[in-house]
This record gives C-alpha cells, sequence and structure tokens, in this order.
C-alpha cells in the first residue's frame, strides 16, 4: 500500500507535516500493520501500526476511507467529512473528562491510486467493551471484575448525560478497555464521528439502548445482573450531579431505574435485526485492505 499525502487538514500542534508525509508515505509501516476492521465495498481499512516520524516512533491506529462519491469529496472539502467530524467530537469528549484516543493528523492521501480521507489517532491499549462481553458470557472473567466493569459502563453514560453530550453509535465496539481490575475500569471511546451536544435534550435512553443492541446482535449480551448493575452505577452518577443521591432511598432509586430500564426495552424491541453486518468479534488479520 503507497500513502501519496495530498493535503493535511489537521496536524497534531508542535508536528511537522514534511515529517508526517514522510512517514505515511514510507511503505514498510503498512506491511507490519493489523487489520481491525476492513470494508471492501465501502473502501475502508482501519488497522494498527507504528510510524517513525521525524525518527520518533508513534504507535498509531489508522483510518483510511475511500472518497469515491461525489458528496464524500465534497463534505471532506467543506470540512463536513467523517474524519472532520471525528476529530471535534473527540474535542468535545476531551472538553468534558471522557476518554478518547486523541488524533494526531487528519489528511487527504492518494492510496494505490484513488483518494482517501486518512485519520491519525493516537493507539490505545485493551480489549473492546464488546470483546469483553463475549469473554463474560463464556464465563472467563472474575465476578469482581464483570462488577467493576458494569459500574464503569453506568458511571461513562453518566458522565455524558452530566455534560449533555450525546453519542448516536455508543455500540460496545466503539468502546476500548485499556485498564480494568477488581477496583475499577477505565474506558475510552474510539470512534467518535456521532458525537454530538443537541441544543435541547435528548433522550439519553437512546444512547444507552446501543450497549444492549450491538451485543445482543452477536450473542454476548451481559446476563440481567449486570445490566441493572450498570444502570444504577449510571443513575447515581447523574443523581449525584443534582445534589439529589442523598435524598433518595433504595426504593426511590430501584423506581427510576426501571423505568429507565423499561425505556430502553421499549426501543430494544422497536429495532430491527439487532445483527451487525461485519461481525465485530471477527479475528483480526495483518496487512491493509484498502
Amino acid at each position: 500500500m503507497i500513502v501519496r499525502p495530498v493535503k493535511f487538514m489537521f496536524l497534531v500542534k508542535g508536528q511537522s507535516r514534511e515529517a508526517w508525509a514522510g512517514a505515511l508515505a514510507d511503505a514498510s509501516w503498512a506491511r507490519r500493520s493489523e487489520v481491525l476492521k476492513a470494508d471492501a465495498d465501502a473502501g475502508s481499512w482501519v488497522g494498527a501500526a507504528t510510524l517513525t516520524v521525524a525518527g520518533m516512533r508513534h504507535d498509531v491506529v489508522i483510518k483510511a476511507r475511500r472518497l469515491e462519491a461525489p458528496l464524500d469529496r465534497l463534505k471532506s472539502h467543506l470540512g463536513h467529512g467523517r474524519g472532520q467530524r471525528h476529530i471535534r467530537g473527540a474535542a468535545l469528549l476531551s472538553r468534558f473528562g471522557i476518554a478518547t484516543a486523541q488524533p494526531l493528523a487528519l489528511l487527504r492521501a492518494e492510496i494505490d491510486g484513488p483518494e482517501h480521507e486518512v485519520l491519525v489517532l493516537e493507539r490505545l491499549g485493551g480489549p473492546t467493551l464488546l470483546e469483553l462481553m463475549r469473554d463474560s458470557r463464556e464465563r472467563e472473567l472474575p465476578l469482581a471484575i464483570e462488577r467493576a466493569l458494569a459500574a464503569a459502563v453506568g458511571a461513562q453514560a453518566a458522565r455524558f448525560s452530566r455534560s449533555r453530550l450525546r453519542n448516536r453509535d455508543h455500540k460496545p465496539s466503539n468502546i476500548l478497555v485499556p485498564r480494568l481490575n477488581d477496583a475499577g475500569a477505565e474506558l475510552a471511546v474510539i470512534d467518535c464521528v456521532a458525537i454530538t451536544r443537541p441544543p435541547l435534550p435528548a433522550t439519553i435512553a437512546r444512547m444507552l439502548s446501543s450497549l444492549v443492541i450491538e451485543p445482543l446482535g452477536c450473542g454476548v449480551l451481559p446476563r440481567r445482573t449486570l445490566r441493572l448493575r450498570a444502570l444504577v452505577a449510571f443513575i447515581d452518577g447523574v443523581l449525584e450531579s443534582f445534589g439529589a443521591s442523598e435524598n433518595l432511598n433504595t426504593s426511590d432509586r430501584r423506581r427510576i431505574a426501571w423505568s429507565v430500564w423499561r425505556n430502553i426495552e421499549t426501543i430494544v424491541a422497536r429495532h430491527a435485526d439487532p445483527r451487525p453486518r461485519h461481525d465485530p468479534l471477527a479475528p483480526r488479520g495483518s496487512g491493509p485492505q484498502c
């Protein structure tokens, strides 16, 4: 795979465009890359790689998407492409203290001929939340770890709610877990294209339902007790922000939890076939597939 940078639309402060262009044009990184996701029909590829920029090694995730349709090219040129939306979403998350992979570069580049939009992000370690849901379903996680993870999922959703942020694609395969032990977990959003701050209140239940629909379609939906634990952590986090947590007893919390639970169930029941078009739990490959 040969990457020929055409135009940088974003570059992290203090970096040289010439140095990054040279690093991306060096085909050696592509041969050693790991495919995380590929869609030949859409002309998109996501891979983990190591770039050497001005003598410094950078462990990165590279997202390349072919700008084939005229509308896609127009959006990219006007600043409304997926890469630009991702960068704006990541900035919103960082502003409100929600962890995410930091964008390093965004450019248009010719890849083996056709023009692509290329987004380079810092690489965070750890499995996805969906992968851990699979492990939990297969009883490969200790109970204390499962509980810590469920609490972290609820706490992250509460931070979204307190910040008036919404993620229209808050599915578990878009959430990375860089740290996990029985004392707690760290979660990071790795796809920020659908992050918004609606001017009017929007139902958080729709975002929470995304945490259910994808694992349901993949056959790895966590058991009911863990889902309820996550929901209670979400409600506690929201109530705490209003200073109302100390004024509500267990019965009040349970009533609120079941109300939100029913809203989520209704949204999930009305959803179409939850099975994803591409299996996010499929084994990963090596080398680019643009």
